[in-house]
């Protein structure tokens, strides 16, 4: 069911704070007008006009998500926007939503990477957004990581090469990227206060590898500091990493901006390396740093290279003078094929034993859709990188709309995977008994009391509002909304229902008021754990809703609707299998279990949701499993499903992008970017992850696909896994040194020997034979590329590989280390099908 594209998609973009709000003028008149470039002359003229005041002014945030401007030299504010998943807009209202991080890694493909952040920098644009806080390339080190759904891989060389075509997309629109989060954020736990405790060489060769890479192939115009510390000393003043290596080693010229909140100090921030502490106003880089000039804590010069530095980020968004153009919602249509394209390419073929898929539809007369997440849109995970999509489309909605006529669909839901009630999803409303329109009339107040006209009325399909109602704020900050509208039951039960935000909110249900509440100056996170009531409904019989809310002055705008639907039987789930020629299970994570400020406990799929899926595939041999999640979960099921996809969460095209490719209109390409444990017993930071402060990277350079091979430990499926409707064939691979620089030249044949067409990825992994003075790990992939064949073609790939490519980091000599001797190269289809192989001598 497809949502009305709303015109708020060109306004333009309202920072909330607690207290005021500021509107952003991008066209601000300024005496610098330069259209495609700048000078540093330019840069040092500016900076010899701000007074010292001046200078630490444009050092924070003017507010919640932009820098101050300096209105006497015309100097103006800059606009930041959370991704990486697409363009947060701060009011929620709608934005195209991309797939997330791990699916785009998931497709191995750095065109298209580039395409979708191009894409997005075009939405930005749309929205007055200078700035998008991506992409996140830290490292999916423990399964457990509640931000992993954000990060490309595991390995660090394909999570920089995916970081830096992000960045050249992105920054070719002239929307600046923030690379984060620098450096050593791989969990939740304790990330504000936490450390992580990593040694040099895993550190060099792991973790700062990523951002390495993309400074030398992008150069983002920010970094973002993490918030946790790095063996003991909090980022956001590590003066050896930021100073010493960033900008000394790496030559960063750029702005190295905090976290949200995670500073901790004036001087030692200053000096170890910080330029922007976000957001505003400042809490450490304001008054006192004036303070600390004069008391000699910290040089003039060092105040002056951080506003340099900032005045070269107001140049490089061409916030001087440049006239932004106009992205109407007609260019941002046409990005929604590019989040076709990609959503498709990360769709991992784990397994199709019996050669079930694609779907053939020409005998194909029943479908049993079942699950939890069969019916609901998995866009994106939980916390800051949440964008609210224009189109809400489910699974079972895009297959009612493309199997043929002739072909029945049955749904049952059979189990929840909800700890508490989710977001209200916004097809299971409408704002008539017609049903035309999907969502809830929304009328909004320029006051507390709901009295007189509305100043606007709109229709809303999202209920998870951190911000919201910019329309009427700047006449009146206690505003008040009345959403009105139908509730359409699915089946017959018990509904559970809760609405909560920061104010007064109630909710009527049939007419009945059946919850209401008064929650004022709560943290945002807690509200979803708040009581519910549940109310039984009858199939298919609208119900009549109303929701009121009024925001007080002092509070946030923040609201939370959620709804937990009946969810049946295994038995009718089981019924429906039985009665069907193919099963399709969609199970996995839910839309409150992954999310930014939260680990996950374990790897276990939450409720009854494994016991689904062995009723079912023991009703019916030919089930299709579909997993939602942003990361590895346990599978003990694995061995008795013929046919499973990995769909991750794929953003407001999903579900289009699965009904492709389950019938065979898109050959699946992707690839794990990660590996799959059999359980969370096997992986190398099981006795390393702990619930305390410190977070002890003990495994070292071994993770992923490193220690497993290592440790011969077969995984569930391996690193770089990924099937396809057709066959692959690798051969006459061959492999030559150039003495003089040591370059390597490698080339491989790859044929496509099924009968339709495919994607390939072509994956290059180094071994040191010998590995005298160091553990090494067995294979580490150094090239990839991803190619297209035709059924019988043939192409020949080529790489070069360079001395770098062989060496490891040796904390001795504190550099980089080629070791004379033999080194094995090895190419295929993941780091576990490996079927040609040659060594090189490396002197």
């Amino acid at each position: 069911m497809k949502l009305t594209k709303l015109s708020s998609a060109l306004l333009g973009i309202c920072i909330f704070t607690h207290s005021s709000v500021v509107t952003v003028n991008a066209e601000t008149a300024v005496p610098y007008k330069n259209e495609t470039s700048y000078s540093e002359q330019q840069v040092e003229e500016l900076l010899a006009q701000l007074t010292l005041e001046e200078k630490i002014t444009l050092l924070a945030g003017g507010d919640a998500f932009s820098t101050a401007a300096i209105e006497r030299l015309g100097i103006p504010s800059i606009v930041f926007s959370d991704g990486p998943a697409g363009v947060r807009d701060l009011g929620s209202d709608p934005t195209l939503a991309y797939p997330v991080g791990i699916a785009l890694g998931s497709t191995w493909n750095t065109e298209l990477v580039n395409q979708v952040s191009a894409a997005i920098g075009r939405d930005a644009r749309a929205r007055k957004v200078d700035l998008m806080l991506a992409p996140a390339v830290n490292i999916q080190r423990t399964p457990l990581a509640g931000r992993n759904f954000e990060q490309f891989s595991e390995d660090p060389y394909l999570s920089g090469k995916l970081g830096a075509a992000y960045v050249v997309g992105l920054q070719s629109e002239g929307v600046g990227s923030s690379a984060k989060h620098f450096v050593g954020n791989e969990q939740e736990l304790e990330r504000g206060r936490g450390s992580s405790n990593i040694g040099e060489r895993a550190l060099r060769e792991l973790y700062l590898k990523p951002f390495e890479i993309m400074l030398e192939e992008s150069n983002p115009w920010t970094f973002m500091a993490a918030y946790n510390r790095v063996n003991g000393t909090y980022m956001t003043e590590h003066d050896y990493l930021l100073n010493d290596v960033l900008r000394g080693e790496w030559g960063y010229d750029g702005v190295i901006m905090s976290d949200w909140g995670a500073l901790h100090s004036s001087v030692s921030a200053i000096n170890g390396g910080l330029t922007l502490e976000m957001p505003g106003p400042g809490k450490f880089f304001d008054a006192k740093l004036a303070e600390a000039v004069k008391h000699w804590q910290v040089e003039e010069s060092v105040i002056d290279e951080a506003a340099r530095r900032l005045l070269r980020l107001a140049f490089r968004t061409g916030k001087f003078g440049k006239t932004t153009e106009s992205v109407g919602l007609k260019a941002l249509e046409d990005n929604r094929d590019i989040a076709l394209k990609a959503a498709e390419e990360s769709i991992v073929l784990l397994k199709n034993d019996q050669r079930v898929l694609p779907l053939n539809t020409k005998v194909l007369r029943s479908v049993a859709v079942i699950g939890p997440n069969a019916n609901i849109a998995l866009t994106g995970g939980g916390g800051s990188s949440k964008v609210v999509p224009t189109d809400i489309v489910s699974p079972l909605e895009s297959l009612r709309e493309q199997l043929p006529q002739n072909v029945t669909v049955t749904y049952a839901k059979g189990v929840d995977n909800d700890k508490s009630p989710p977001p209200a999803e916004g097809n299971y409303f409408s704002t008539d008994k017609a049903r035309k329109i999907v969502g809830l009339s929304a009328d909004y107040f320029a006051n507390p009391d709901f009295s007189g006209q509305p100043e606007i009325t709109k229709q809303d399909t999202w209920f998870e509002k951190k911000g919201f109602g910019r329309e009427v704020y700047f006449k009146n900050p206690s505003f008040s909304v009345k959403w009105t509208g139908y509730f359409w039951p699915e089946v017959d039960g018990e509904y559970e229902f809760a609405a909560h935000g920061h104010g007064n909110t109630s909710l009527f249900v049939d007419g009945k008021a059946i919850y209401g509440a008064n929650v004022d100056d709560k943290e945002w996170e807690n509200l979803q754990d708040k009581p519910s009531k549940k109310v039984y409904l009858t199939a298919g019989k609208p119900v009549p809703i109303e929701m009121r809310y009024t925001k007080s002055a002092k509070t946030w705008p923040i609201f939370y609707f959620n709804v937990r639907t009946p969810a049946g039987a295994i038995e009718d789930a089981v019924a429906a299998a039985k009665n069907a020629d193919v099963a399709l299970v969609f199970v996995g994570s839910s839309r409150t279990s992954e999310t930014e400020g939260h680990d996950r406990s374990d790897m276990t799929l939450f409720g009854q949701q494994n016991a689904l899926v062995e009723a079912v595939v023991k009703a019916n041999p030919n089930t299709i499993v579909v997993l939602n999640s942003g990361g590895p979960v346990s599978l003990p099921w694995d061995e008795k499903v013929p046919t499973l996809l990995q769909a991750w969460f794929s953003g407001e095209e999903g579900s289009h992008a699965l009904t492709n490719v389950l019938l065979g209109k898109t050959n699946p390409s992707g690839k794990l970017p990660l590996t799959f444990p059999k359980r969370i017993e096997d992986n190398p930071t099981y006795i390393h992850y702990s619930g305390g402060r410190d977070a002890n990277y003990g495994e070292g350079v071994f993770v992923g696909y490193r220690y497993y091979d290592k440790k011969n430990i077969e995984p569930l499926y391996p690193f770089g896994h990924g099937l396809s409707y057709t066959d692959f064939a690798f051969s006459d691979l061959s492999a030559s040194v150039d003495t003089a620089s040591g370059t390597v030249s490698v080339s491989v044949k790859v044929k496509n020997t099924g009968r339709v067409a495919g994607q390939e990825v072509v994956q290059v992994y180094v071994g040191d034979n010998e590995a005298r003075l160091v553990p090494r790990p067995e294979n580490e992939l150094r090239a990839f590329d991803k190619i297209s064949l035709a059924p019988g073609e043939t192409k020949s790939v080529s790489f070069s590989l360079t001395k770098r490519d062989f060496a490891y980091f040796d904390v001795h000599q504190h550099d980089w280390v080629t070791e004379s001797g033999s080194y094995r190269i090895s190419i295929g289809s993941s780091s576990r099908n490996l079927p040609v192989s040659t060594s090189v001598s490396i002197q």
